[in-house]
């Protein structure tokens, strides 16, 4: 609307699998400083809460109950700080539609379990997928293609102690991973020029294995 503040720009959106509810970000003059909001796509209006420092909403997953998903959040830098200061540690939290994202809970990244080591500038995201019981983490190692890959079972993860199982490193070479019920296919470069694509099970990884 003319004169109701500076144009928003919406900078991603990511739908529950079962379409119920829309996340995505918007942010104010095309700045990037993304705000989420979710939209209950039965009533057309948005959910009560906004999360801030959500700028990576491409990297959204939804859990099967249509409810609840993981995101990216960036961590609040201290005061005074070089800008680039709040792109480190960041950390995936669970949040339930409909509570406060103050309460919600971290369930991968910068510091978060014991299992999984992770440098302040990597960047960590949990892949769902429909019918799957199994999640993948993956972390992304600021502009590099190779990432490293955990997996875990789906209704474990945000618990206490995670039991998260290294699929592969950045020697591994993969660069891009699917999940599709318990069949998780990761494309790799390693000794393969032109890129292979390699399988093995979510629920016993085994690259040495893989066909």
């Amino acid at each position: 609307m003319a004169g109701a503040g500076p144009p928003h720009t919406i900078d991603y959106y990511t739908p529950s699998d079962d379409g119920s509810y829309v996340a995505y970000g918007v942010s104010p003059g095309g700045s990037g400083e993304s705000l989420m909001r979710i939209l209950d796509t039965t009533t057309r209006r948005n959910t009560a809460e906004i999360i801030d420092r959500a700028e990576f909403g491409d990297y959204i997953g939804w859990r099967p109950d249509g409810r609840s998903f993981f995101y990216n959040r960036l961590q609040a830098a201290p005061p005074n700080s070089p800008p680039s200061e709040k792109y480190l540690r960041s950390r995936v939290y669970l949040h339930v539609v409909g509570t406060d994202p103050a309460k919600d809970v971290p369930a991968f990244g910068f510091g978060v379990s014991p299992h999984v080591r992770l440098e302040p500038a990597d960047i960590p995201w949990i892949m769902t997928a429909p019918e799957s019981r199994h999640v993948l983490g993956i972390v992304q190692h600021g502009v590099q293609n190779e990432v490293t890959v955990y997996v875990a079972p789906l209704d474990s993860v945000a618990a206490p102690d995670t039991p998260w199982r290294k699929v592969c490193d950045v020697e591994d070479e993969v660069t891009g991973v699917a999940l599709r019920g318990d069949d998780l296919y990761l494309m790799s470069h390693k000794s393969a020029p032109r890129f292979k694509v390699i399988h093995t099970r979510a629920s016993k990884p085994d690259l040495g294995r893989a066909d």
